[in-house]
């Protein structure tokens, strides 16, 4: 199968590597010539995914016509700060036997799902959302794991597992595109607060408590935006739950300790590091309150991070009725 990478991040990088275990060709796109030179010497980069070398048949481009055209599926693996600006340059390279799949998680900061992104330029049927209980590293390697797949089309997913499902790699396909971004999107915050807990010195007990409540809350939610609550027990549901809120390996828990525990470098990681979590709990909150969807937890850990509540406030809201 002919497939576009767009995007040579972590994600991406170790989407290609995973992709091309099947014998998939694929080209990957990147908006920076340095970029590409790099990865192109180098084969990987040893800052964002070390010990990663990609395929040396992995085609890596910086023109967009050139990584689209004759593709049967393209994979946006882009920020959700960037997703929109690079859905505008691929739009004129869509053909009509092209699936496009969303790897990307967040919500934008006017309060757009990237699903609604791609409706707003590209008219397609041909849409799927990937997410899921994946660290970066583990899918470019032989570990074990599981992804979920959204999709209203059926030939959608079916491409989409057809490209990457393998003995160590599996796939669930669903159809609540909207349910699987929110799970995407929540458990990002929902890592910083759990972070928070252990900056804060709290035992597994409490965080225990806070998962327990803020995976009611995920659920609330995505039923509010006309989701299925059942999407919340998917591997983009409580699995990707579970992995983040859980481990030092992802940037968010990580932010959260500093936070909790007011480390002095907490500054320097913030302008260093890709927080996805941050910057989606601030169009989230936002969101929500234009829909007037109630979310205590995570509006405190938005007033804990952004306006600079006292980190120790979380444990007030844990314990309430």
């Amino acid at each position: 199968m002919k497939i576009a990478v767009l995007g040579t991040g972590a994600y991406g990088m170790a989407l290609a590597t995973a992709l091309k275990r099947k014998n998939n060709q694929i080209t990957m796109w990147t908006n920076f010539t340095s970029e590409k030179e790099k990865l192109e010497q180098e084969r990987g980069n040893e800052k964002v995914l070390p010990g990663i070398i990609l395929d040396k048949e992995i085609e890596i481009t910086c023109d967009m016509k050139q990584a689209c055209t004759e593709k049967e599926l393209i994979i946006l693996a882009i920020p959700i700060a960037h997703l929109e600006t690079t859905i505008i340059k691929v739009k004129d390279f869509i053909e009509e036997q092209t699936a496009l799949c969303i790897a990307t998680k967040g919500i934008e900061e006017y309060g757009h799902f990237a699903h609604e992104l791609l409706k707003k330029h590209i008219e397609s049927e041909k849409v799927a959302v990937l997410s899921g209980p994946t660290f970066a590293l583990d899918l470019a390697t032989d570990t074990v794991c599981a992804l979920t797949i959204a999709s209203k089309n059926k030939k959608v997913q079916k491409i989409m597992t057809n490209a990457l499902e393998t003995d160590h790699i599996l796939l669930e396909e669903c159809d609540d595109i909207i349910g699987v971004e929110l799970c995407g999107s929540i458990k990002n915050i929902i890592a910083i607060a759990s972070g928070i807990l252990n900056g804060l010195g709290q035992s597994a007990s409490t965080s225990a408590l806070l998962q327990k409540k803020s995976l009611e809350e995920m659920t609330n939610i995505i039923e509010s935006f006309q989701g299925e609550r059942k999407t919340a027990l998917t591997f983009a549901g409580i699995g990707d739950f579970i992995l983040t809120c859980n481990s030092l390996k992802s940037r968010n828990y990580t932010y959260g300790t500093k936070v909790g525990s007011k480390d002095k470098d907490l500054e320097k990681y913030v302008e260093s590091t890709t927080i996805e979590g941050l910057y989606t709990v601030k169009s989230l909150v936002s969101l929500l309150k234009k829909q007037n969807i109630k979310s205590p937890i995570i509006e405190k850990i938005h007033n804990i991070c952004v306006k600079g509540e006292e980190p120790a406030n979380l444990l007030t809201i844990l314990v309430e009725k």
